[in-house]
């Protein structure tokens, strides 16, 4: 949920090492150019430019013109003996010598946001690809951090060539992630790529703009308490151990040990969480609030996890990077889980948060989280997961504000790449499916507890494995999946006016016409006065329907004194 200012495309040469920090290769020559556009804040427009950094070269962002964002381009890097240049679309962006004590080395190429795209690259008039065995080496960060080998996909999806950033490696220090960088070094080339950035715009920044629905308000209901605590990554890996029923790996976060729990609840999928599984008849939901599956399998020896519904987990338990890679039973990576996408966040001493970040795909929808005001498919969108009145009446689905509040929210989502997940707390939490950032699904509980359900498979199959887990719902009498009418106060009282000779002549109009059309009606939503006046269940009796209405469950102190005179006052409900 951060706000971007600044995106763009960085070429780094003459590196003598390609796991250690920028920083330190500049003093021996190297140099990190970059191509891209900032937003400024006073004149409200984005600027398209470049900055380059070395031992001989400091030129911060220029001034340029502004251009268009999603416009594909193509530039040209050439270092020659003494010279490097640059050439956007044809034209001269700039020109430099190259650093007195430059002598090549290894090239790198990355981008430092999400939504950002690279595509074509020719190294040399060679193809240059992120693929294993394909002369790539990728690495975690560039200008502050020494790095770490791993593999593309954790930070760029690809779709037919074309890579694309996502944000799903943690937070601000993440923001230089190379895509691929060249095994052999080189002291001369050329090196060609399109690119082309994706939404950075006054609005993506914030200019003040104020909307009638702001995120964050709670029109009716106390609002979820805001807990200021500081987020940090997972730390390193301390141990990887094998239990009966689970597998253990330990790692620092706040200077203190925490193990993460991975287990294969026997109705599917794989669970992860900070504290390891019970059974359901061990750890009853009425007591605790957590869904323990009835029973887990036991684990093998191996990095191999297979799940009852052919859900695989591979572990990686390298020190600097371990991770959960998840693949469906026809073995496709669904996704990777690291030390970079699970965080927390501290306040004092004491861990009170969870994150949890996944890539979205370009095509990819999201479903679920409970009842919603807006569309189907929540991609795009951001919501609280905190029960409250919405008060969302009257007001139409035009965008103009988030419809993010909810009666009923459920932190469970579905996806269309295959899996679903259930996050399994009861804290309140905020969802945000591509709101701020378009590449990436961020899920946050106030809880000190991360423990969630990852099922891979069709979203049918995955709901049973939820109802399997939380309960099956009873299923209503017949005539409740017929056909209904009737309407809300709007509906009944269009004046205001609430007197038995408007409503029940039009509830007798209504019950009369459809009885002409021969459509039978299982039910009539009568609300407000309407739903508790006899004569209207008088009418309803004559052309066989029900009467369904909402009441509001407020009972003063004078009605409870009422309905119960032998209860001192202080001791009844209100």
């Amino acid at each position: 949920m951060k706000q971007k200012t600044e995106e763009y495309v960085w070429v780094t040469f003459g590196n003598s090492d390609k796991t250690g920090s920028f920083n330190d290769s500049k003093s021996g020559g190297a140099v990190l150019l970059a191509l891209g556009q900032k937003f400024d804040p006073v004149a409200k427009i984005c600027r398209s430019n470049n900055f380059f950094l070395s031992s001989s070269i400091e030129e911060p962002w220029g001034e340029r013109e502004p251009i268009e964002t999603a416009t594909l381009r193509h530039a040209v890097i050439t270092i020659s003996d003494e010279m490097f240049s640059g050439v956007i679309d044809g034209k001269t962006a700039f020109e430099y010598p190259l650093p007195q004590n430059y002598n090549g080395g290894y090239i790198g190429i990355g981008t430092n946001s999400s939504g950002i795209k690279i595509s074509d690259i020719v190294l040399d008039g060679r193809s240059a690809e992120p693929s294993e065995g394909g002369g790539c080496y990728f690495s975690a960060d560039l200008v502050f951090l020494h790095r770490q080998e791993m593999p593309a996909n954790l930070f760029y999806l690809s779709h037919n060539g074309v890579y694309e950033r996502t944000a799903n490696g943690g937070d601000v220090w993440i923001r230089n992630v190379p895509l691929l960088f060249l095994r052999e070094r080189r002291k001369a080339f050329s090196l060609e790529f399109d690119f082309s950035f994706n939404a950075l715009s006054q609005e993506s920044v914030g200019v003040g703009e104020k909307v009638r629905d702001p995120f964050g308000t709670f029109i009716f209901g106390p609002p979820p308490q805001e807990i200021f605590s500081n987020w940090d990554i997972c730390g390193e890996l301390s141990f990887a151990k094998k239990h009966e029923r689970c597998f253990e790996l330990g790692f620092s976060i706040f200077k203190k040990e925490k193990s993460l729990f991975v287990s294969l609840p026997k109705l599917g999928g794989v669970r992860i969480s900070t504290e390891p599984p019970q059974s359901a008849e061990q750890a009853p939901v009425e007591e605790t609030a957590i869904f323990e599956p009835k029973e887990t399998l036991g684990i093998e020896e191996s990095d191999e996890l297979i799940g009852s519904d052919g859900t695989k987990i591979k572990l990686i338990t390298d020190k600097r990077y371990w991770a959960f890679e998840i693949y469906n039973a026809e073995n496709k990576l669904i996704h990777v889980f690291n030390r970079w996408n699970l965080m927390f966040a501290d306040d004092r001493g004491v861990v009170k948060q969870f994150r949890i970040l996944l890539p979205l795909d370009e095509k990819e929808s999201v479903f679920g989280t409970g009842e919603r005001f807006s569309e189907f498919n929540q991609r795009g969108k951001r919501i609280y997961f905190w029960n409250t009145d919405p008060c969302y009446h009257g007001r139409p689905l035009s965008g103009d504000c988030d419809l993010w509040r909810g009666y009923k929210n459920v932190p469970i989502v579905s996806s269309s790449r295959g899996y679903t997940m259930f996050v399994n707390t009861a804290a309140n939490g905020k969802g945000d499916f591509g709101h701020s950032e378009p590449t990436q699904m961020e899920m946050e509980f106030d809880d000190d507890r991360l423990d969630f359900y990852f099922w891979t498979g069709t979203p049918i199959e995955n709901l049973i494995k939820y109802t399997d887990l939380t309960g099956k719902q009873l299923l209503p009498p017949k005539w409740a999946f017929e056909y209904m009418a009737g309407g809300s106060n709007g509906f009944w009282y269009p004046g205001g006016q609430r007197f038995a000779d408007i409503y029940v002549p039009k509830l007798e109009a209504l019950l009369k016409g459809y009885a002409e059309l021969g459509t039978p009606l299982a039910a009539v939503y009568c609300e407000g006065d309407v739903g508790v006046h006899a004569q209207a269940y008088r009418l309803a009796q004559q052309y066989n329907t029900r009467i369904l209405t909402w009441q509001c469950a407020d009972v003063s102190h004078q009605t409870a004194k009422e309905l119960y005179p032998d209860s001192e006052l202080r001791d009844l409900p209100f």
